[in-house]
């Protein structure tokens, strides 16, 4: 009985010593969580994984295709809002081409009834134009040669209107049968040059030779007019070297003396529009290369596969870099763009390389993502990334929406809108999309053969087999 009675007595020590060890396991726990706490990760299970294009094909391929431009919708000030490029400069890419410029320009008709116009100008002769003069003002030099001369360009006069009034609808400048009978030539005199560090303010007269042209301006009423207002400066690109920008109203200054009249006449028909088409020849990509240019508005279409990644995958961070080959690219003189924008392809139309292509050019839709011009590494290069302001879209939204749509999507590369400031710190430049610049960008292709250069996606995610946000 005693040795019965000391064994209980045992075990129940041992039960009350464990009880005591449990007790104080479970107030420790109770206890607040340390520096890496709950905080840092959502409180789903996670499972984080990051890809990169170094192992998975990410970016499949690169397309080039090339846009015209458009008539700005603020048609009643072109000098602020949009430049007239004119002139003609080598590529860097492409040593053996050149990106050229031709501005059309359309003119006010005069205030005049009908029979007071008739009563002027009815009996017109040629031998009554004293002279007509085109005074064309280029504002800023942009690309090219800054101590070369300007370049010479000719004038013609356009066999039909450029524009339109109902200002939904494209403009169609890429016609060459707009292009008439040449009317003028502006050519470099020996010693002619122009100071491309200032900015300039004398204006060039051209004389127009064709003066029946200008009888027809003169004698025509609002009605016919827009048959008869238009002038194409064209450059002659075999000895352009220099490209220049136009922010200044263009004029035609017109002197009249019948043998009667006592004194002259002076008319002047004042510029009521103007748009420009910059060209550039497509690159032959050899090594897939990545371009991007105002003006001619090259785009290059990025094809994304992301069918690796789980279809309801979070995203938590996604960065796609772009290194710059500053060597080919040809920067004009207001620098590299600070930034450049991917859209998806639905809101910009793509089709085939082999042809120029028509987008909706009145219609701004909003970037998918954004990316900045960084150089703090000492390579140039764009950056996206998820982490930005909410003013900016970011690429974590960009992935997950191809992730969610099957993981394959096209997106077109273009240039960011921009304000150009001048010295004074005014707003001299603001378009609606990338015609305000001729940069051409030229991106280190997929097939680059030092894979730093190559552009690079890095996603991290986690499966998350949930609800789909």
């Amino acid at each position: 009985m005693a040795i019965f009675h000391q064994r209980n007595v045992w075990l129940v020590g041992i039960r009350f010593y464990l009880l005591g060890i449990l007790c104080l396991y479970t107030i420790s726990c109770n206890d607040p969580p340390g520096p890496v706490g709950a905080g840092t990760l959502p409180n789903e299970s996670l499972n984080l994984v990051t890809v990169s294009s170094d192992t998975l094909p990410l970016i499949t391929g690169s397309l080039v295709g090339q846009i015209t431009p458009k008539l700005t919708q603020d048609i009643s000030t072109p000098a602020f809002t949009s430049p007239a490029f004119i002139g003609a400069a080598v590529m860097n890419d492409m040593p053996s081409s050149k990106i050229t410029a031709t501005t059309f320009l359309s003119f006010n008709p005069q205030s005049l009834t009908d029979s007071a116009r008739q009563a002027l100008y009815g009996n017109l002769q040629p031998n009554d134009i004293v002279s007509a003069s085109l005074l064309l003002a280029p504002s800023t030099f942009v690309l090219g040669d800054s101590l070369g001369q300007f370049s010479p360009f000719r004038v013609h006069a356009l066999n039909r209107p450029w524009y339109t009034d109902n200002l939904r609808n494209t403009i169609y400048l890429e016609d060459p049968a707009l292009i008439g009978q040449q009317v003028g030539v502006y050519q470099n005199t020996v010693g002619n040059r122009i100071d491309a560090s200032q900015s300039l303010t004398r204006k060039l007269p051209i004389p127009i030779t064709d003066k029946q042209l200008i009888i027809r301006w003169l004698q025509a009423n609002e009605v016919t007019w827009q048959n008869v207002d238009g002038l194409a400066l064209v450059p002659n690109a075999a000895l352009s070297r220099t490209m220049y920008a136009h922010t200044g109203l263009a004029s035609v200054i017109v002197r009249i003396k019948r043998q009667s009249d006592s004194e002259e006449t002076r008319v002047v028909f004042n510029q009521f529009a103007h748009a420009s088409i910059v060209r550039a020849a497509l690159p032959t990509n050899v090594n897939e290369s990545i371009v991007v240019q105002g003006g001619a508005a090259l785009r290059t279409q990025l094809a994304f596969d992301l069918s690796s990644l789980p279809p309801f995958a979070a995203i938590h961070r996604a960065e796609l870099v772009m290194p710059v080959d500053t060597v080919r690219s040809t920067i004009s003189n207001q620098g590299f763009p600070r930034s450049l924008q991917l859209y998806f392809e639905q809101t910009a139309s793509f089709p085939s390389v082999s042809r120029p292509f028509e987008s909706r050019r009145n219609v701004v839709n909003p970037p998918s993502a954004v990316g900045f011009f960084d150089n703090t590494t000492g390579t140039a290069r764009y950056i996206f990334t998820g982490q930005l302001t909410t003013a900016f879209p970011n690429l974590n939204t960009v992935v997950e929406n191809i992730v969610k749509e099957g993981g394959k999507q096209r997106l077109i590369l273009q240039l960011r809108p921009e304000t150009i400031i001048n010295n004074a710190g005014q707003a001299i430049i603001a378009r609606s999309d990338e015609e305000q610049t001729t940069s051409r960008i030229v991106f280190y292709g997929l097939r680059e053969q030092n894979p730093q250069f190559r552009p690079r996606l890095v996603i991290t995610y986690s499966r998350r087999y949930t609800v789909p946000r």
